[in-house]
């Protein structure tokens, strides 16, 4: 497994521990605010009020879709990251992938003082270059290149 796998994978079952502490939190609540209910009023002893839902479980419901979709937009940057740091480990592996009729500059190619260094900075603007596109378009290169 590369480091990149195991650090998206560390990533997403944290952000899934996170969903379920979010829903049994939210179930707990619940259960409470059905089971205990809320404390008669004084006058009217040995009769229990109907539940009402509880602030902070009201406000969780409230915002429950802004923390889910938190979540989701965190579980797509763990996987663009991942995909990102993939490629510049397959590229520096194997540079040959990145043999293209695309141009550079002199002026870039004289920047780098070694060929390990130009190589790097051929990599880095390649994942750049490749993290800005689509899915589909990433896959049509990797499948065209690999």
């Amino acid at each position: 497994m590369t480091r990149p796998c195991a650090r998206y994978l560390r990533g997403a079952s944290k952000l899934l521990e996170f969903i379920d502490f979010i829903d049994m939190t939210t179930d707990a609540l619940s259960f409470l605010s059905k089971t205990f209910g809320t404390p008669a009023k004084s006058g009217e002893a040995g009769k229990k009020q109907r539940p009402s839902e509880p602030p902070f479980r009201k406000s969780l419901k409230n915002h429950s879709g802004l923390m889910y979709e938190m979540a989701l937009c965190r579980a797509v940057d763990g996987y663009l990251t991942y995909l990102t740091e993939l490629l510049a480990i397959i590229f520096k592996t194997r540079p040959e992938i990145l043999r293209s009729s695309d141009q550079v500059t002199l002026d870039f190619v004289l920047g780098h003082p070694t060929l390990p260094r130009l190589v790097s900075a051929l990599v880095e603007r390649k994942v750049n270059q490749l993290s800005y596109q689509g899915t589909r378009d990433l896959a049509r290169f990797l499948e065209k290149r690999l």
